[in-house]
């Protein structure tokens, strides 16, 4: 979990934490980002796992969107399905 979430800190993006915890929430109600800033944070995560791990994943799919709980609500929630993510594409996490 920890090499993900230092993924985020290379996110710059208003409002959000240069070194942000597993409970910083991302989206909702009290989230730090409005639906702009959620979906640049979505693109630039996605390009850094491209680098990282050599595999393209898609974070805003049909799964992450029929959850009933939105993997985008903290940083934790959605470093959890990032590594899903990648488990199921056969990367080591």
């Amino acid at each position: 979990m920890k090499k993900i979430i230092e993924l985020f800190y290379n996110i710059d993006l208003e409002n959000f934490p240069k070194n942000p915890t597993a409970d910083h929430k991302i989206f909702g109600s009290e989230g730090l980002l409005d639906s702009m800033g959620l979906v640049n944070l979505v693109v630039t995560l996605e390009e850094q796992i491209q680098d990282e791990y050599d595999v393209a994943i898609t974070l805003a799919d049909e799964r992450a969107m029929s959850q009933s709980e939105s993997p985008f609500r903290t940083v934790g929630s959605l470093t959890k399905f990032i590594e899903l993510l990648l488990r199921k594409e056969g990367v080591s996490v």
